[in-house]
């Protein structure tokens, strides 16, 4: 119809705002018309309006269930919506209708961290890296991964690399405090978590590692006030709390 091809037009100039409104006309006008559905959720995605585009996707999917490339975007929009459960569906339904991309191993990989699944996590990181569709977040992907399995210089490593692509992302500079810390490292570890802490003063993981660190180079008693102020801002932390445990431990409380 008129209005899808008009917004095609004005995709193609990058007029996105003007696409935007053409796209909603067309499905206004016949609301079976999938293409229109999937080339909103497009630019909804690029405006990073999650909601919006995992509702047109969803309209796509409801006219096509097994549309693989709806069955994608779907998932990559569930996990920026915080939803790494629905998105794993989705990725595996995409796969299962024969979806296949570089992006696939980026998101998937996503995903399984967000699940805290870090040996999926690693092997789709690494795969994305190897397919040169590695940006800082699949970079952060292998730190942490790598940290959790136990990877400690390999998780340096990947955090340089992470912090070379985005100097200011604080999630792998972290990762690299904690890992230089179980090498041994830890007044560097300590100096990290400090400057961590001057841009996110609530940041609670960093507090909680900066209290272990704390305590394992001698300093029980400002390990202990330092975690016991970081409890007051959230007192259902678990780990905060075994934190401090561990601490009250050596200090024979």
């Amino acid at each position: 119809q008129k209005a899808f091809q008009e917004a095609q037009g004005y995709l193609a100039a990058g007029e996105q705002a003007k696409a935007l409104e053409a796209l909603t006309t067309a499905v206004l006008w016949d609301r079976e018309l999938a293409p229109a559905y999937f080339a909103r959720a497009r630019v909804y995605i690029a405006a990073a309006r999650w909601e919006d585009a995992r509702r047109d996707l969803t309209s796509v999917l409801s006219l096509n269930v097994s549309d693989p490339d709806a069955l994608f975007l779907r998932a990559y929009a569930n996990l920026a919506l915080n939803e790494p459960k629905g998105a794993l569906a989705d990725l595996r339904n995409a796969v299962a209708a024969g979806y296949s991309s570089p992006d696939l191993y980026r998101v998937r990989g996503l995903t399984h961290l967000a699940l805290d699944e870090f040996e999926p996590a690693y092997d789709q990181c690494n795969r994305a890296v190897e397919s040169g569709s590695a940006d800082f977040q699949v970079l952060g992907c292998m730190t942490r991964s790598s940290l959790e399995l136990g990877k400690y210089a390999e998780a340096i490593r990947w955090a340089n690399q992470a912090l070379t692509a985005r100097p200011d992302y604080l999630p792998s500079r972290l990762d690299r405090a904690v890992a230089m810390g179980y090498t041994g490292d830890l007044v560097t570890a300590l100096q990290e978590m400090d400057q961590i802490l001057l841009r996110e003063p609530k940041n609670l993981r960093a507090l909680r590692w900066k209290g272990i660190a704390l305590l394992g180079v001698g300093k029980p008693f400002e390990a202990l006030s330092l975690l016991e102020s970081a409890i007051e801002i959230d007192p259902s932390d678990a780990e905060l709390r075994l934190a401090r445990g561990a601490v009250l431990a050596r200090v024979g409380r």
